[in-house]
């Protein structure tokens, strides 16, 4: 049998007056507090006064909380959760809708039909919007659902709460495997910059990196710069990602015949991003290998490194990495909720430079290292995304009723290989 999803359960509760009980302790979430990839919440506690005056309304343990905005990531996996905190009553931002369901609706039933395919593309093409993308309660409650006896409803939830945490387990350990991945790159990465592949670079001096590459910041974006006669295509630092850029939003501005001279990218530049908020994020860098024909300029959110001759590209390229990696580059940042590298800083840095066979050595080791490295996380990133898939599979054809839930399902396992 199917149903709307209004006429299983009540959707958002009243909301609560602070005034009559101001001192009352509550807990609250917001989007923030939302974990995209399990669908699980993060509470803040805090006195009913103190919540934002949009997010009052009342939830009760046992209540499902979906949130209203529709995204890539939330949407995958249906980030629909139940509450189970130990906390009676919750308040929560209109970024959430509350199912409060009735003692013939088990509550997990509900949550795993808003993460099943169907119910999940029937609310994207319900939402509206242009920059937030979402849907009402009116389109929550209208919500055509399959909809069988309680007994099976609470079986169903049992077979996909077991099934699924084999699942989530898995894919945690498939992500461990990438973080371990990363992390054996960067060891690599640290021990050959500043050893050698056999211990070649220990006893050389080191160098300040003015003397092994010109280091110059780029051109700063203004109104003024906005329109003209040299509209020229620039990167900034949205562009360049760790060892990689990004060129699906490049943007121009006007740049005149000795700008693009100054600013003009060529062939084996190294682009760091000059700013960012947060250490992890500051001086991340990848070589220009002419991805985009024509004249490319460069804004002053990045720096570029310019190999002096005797150096590498490759090297160069290799050694910012390091210096990333390591944290170097984040030694020198400096700021408060943007943190900058400095020009005149990271001139200073050291650099031990080998001989020219030695660099193409260095870089062509490290290339192959990033090769292995690259193709075991791609394997395991599409392992992780059978495994997204076969979760989403599984929650559907249980709560629809193709599934046998008592009969023999594949092996997790098995999927991914």
């Amino acid at each position: 049998m199917k149903v709307r999803l209004k006429h299983l359960s009540t959707i958002n509760r009243k909301k609560l007056d602070w005034r009559q009980e101001p001192d009352r302790e509550i807990s609250y979430v917001d989007l923030a507090g939302l974990d995209y990839e399990s669908g699980s919440f993060t509470a803040q506690v805090m006195r009913l006064a103190e919540a934002p005056s949009r997010a009052r309304r009342l939830a009760n343990p046992g209540d499902v909380l979906v949130p209203s905005l529709v995204g890539t990531k939330s949407w995958m996996n249906g980030a629909a959760t139940v509450i189970d905190w130990v906390s009676a009553e919750y308040v929560f931002s209109t970024g959430f809708f509350t199912i409060s369901g009735n003692p013939y609706v088990d509550a997990r039933y509900i949550a795993y039909l808003l993460k099943s395919k169907q119910v999940l593309s029937s609310l994207r093409l319900a939402a509206r919007g242009v920059t937030l993308v979402a849907f009402t309660p009116s389109n929550l409650g209208d919500i055509i659902v399959p909809i069988t006896d309680p007994r099976l409803q609470s079986m169903i939830a049992d077979f996909l709460d077991r099934e699924t945490e084999w699942i989530d387990q898995l894919v945690e350990k498939k992500r461990r495997l990438v973080e371990l991945l990363e992390e054996k790159r960067k060891a690599v990465l640290t021990r050959v910059l500043l050893n050698g592949i056999g211990g070649e670079l220990r006893h050389l001096d080191r160098r300040p990196l003015r003397a092994v590459a010109e280091v110059l910041v780029g051109r700063q974006r203004s109104p003024r710069h906005a329109v003209g006669p040299n509209m020229i295509q620039y990167l900034r630092a949205a562009n360049v990602k760790d060892r990689r850029l990004d060129l699906e939003d490049v943007k121009t501005m006007n740049f005149d015949t000795d700008e693009q001279r100054t600013f003009r990218l060529l062939r084996g530049d190294v682009l760091v991003t000059e700013g960012a908020g947060s250490l992890r994020a500051v001086g991340a860098s990848a070589v220009w290998e002419e991805q985009i024909p024509g004249i490319v300029c460069y804004q002053n959110t990045l720096l570029r490194f310019r190999p002096s001759s005797g150096v590498h590209q490759r090297f160069l390229g290799w050694w910012a990495a390091f210096a990333f990696a390591s944290r170097l580059f984040a030694s020198v940042a400096s700021g408060v909720n943007i943190l900058h590298l400095s020009a005149e800083r990271v001139r200073n840095l050291p650099v031990r430079l080998p001989s020219s066979r030695e660099q193409l050595l260095i870089a062509d080791y490290l290339d192959g290292i990033d090769s292995k490295l690259d193709g075991a996380a791609h394997l395991i990133d599409k392992q992780v995304l059978r495994l997204t898939e076969y979760r989403q599979a599984l929650i559907t054809s249980a709560v629809t009723g193709q599934l046998d839930i008592n009969g023999e399902i594949p092996d997790p396992e098995e999927v991914v290989t």
